[in-house]
């Protein structure tokens, strides 16, 4: 039990550590958000413009493995309830 709690001891002190060096000014992560933002709200655009493989990317996040083409529409077996 008592190698156990050494363990603990060294991971909570490597922990806080790795806290304390990461970034305290919270405003950069937000600024870099602010300002691509814009880009992220027209996704035909970056459709259009992505590769072949950033398309596929970019359709996997947004739909489930069940989304399949047809007829040069993507389509999802589902009804989404509005």
């Amino acid at each position: 039990m008592i190698a156990g709690t050494a363990t603990i001891n060294r991971n909570k002190i490597s922990l806080q550590a790795t806290i304390q060096k990461l970034p305290s000014n919270h405003q950069i992560p937000y600024k870099i958000v602010q300002q691509n933002v814009e880009k992220l709200t027209d996704l035909k655009d970056n459709y259009n413009i992505s590769n072949t493989l950033e398309k596929q990317e970019l359709i996997r996040l947004g739909f489930d493995s069940n989304m399949y083409y047809e007829k040069g529409i993507y389509r999802t077996p589902k009804r989404i309830a509005l």
